[in-house]
C-alpha cells in the first residue's frame, strides 16, 4: 500500500528547499513568498491565486492570503532576484562540453547548421 501523506510531505519537503536555493540572496518575506507560490502553483497545477492558496492551507482567511500574495506580486522581482547575477565561472566551468572524436561526422553537422541558417536569413529577408 502506497503511503501518500509521506510522498506529499517528501515531494513538499523537495520543493521548498529548491525554494530556499533559488532565493536564499532575498529577504525574508521574499523568500517566503517564494516557497508558497512554487510550492501552490506546482500543487494547485494552476497559477489563479485561489487555487494556490487553497494548496498552501494557511490558518488566515482565504481573501488576506490571496491580497498578501497580490501585493508582492504588485511589488515585481527584487533587483537582487535576476538568474543572471547567479551564473558565474564556476558553474559555467561544471557544464560538460561533448566533442566529437569523428571529424567527417563533425564537417557534415557543421555544413547543416550553416545551411539551415543561410535558409533562415533567407527565409527573414522574404518576409
Amino acid at each position: 500500500m502506497a503511503n501518500f501523506t509521506s510522498n506529499t510531505y517528501t515531494l513538499k519537503r523537495k520543493i521548498l528547499t529548491f525554494s530556499n536555493k533559488i532565493s536564499k540572496q532575498l529577504s525574508k518575506p521574499d523568500r517566503k513568498f517564494t516557497a508558497d507560490i512554487t510550492y501552490g502553483m506546482l500543487a494547485s497545477q494552476s497559477c489563479l491565486l485561489t487555487d494556490v492558496v487553497d494548496q498552501l492551507h494557511e490558518d488566515s482567511k482565504k481573501i488576506n492570503i490571496v491580497d498578501r500574495l497580490s501585493r508582492h506580486l504588485d511589488k515585481g522581482t527584487p533587483g537582487k532576484a535576476a538568474v543572471i547575477d547567479e551564473i558565474d565561472d564556476t558553474h559555467i566551468s561544471k557544464i560538460p562540453i561533448p566533442l566529437l572524436r569523428n571529424h567527417d561526422v563533425q564537417e557534415k553537422i557543421n555544413t547543416l547548421a550553416l545551411e539551415a541558417n543561410k535558409k533562415r536569413y533567407e527565409a527573414y529577408k522574404l518576409e
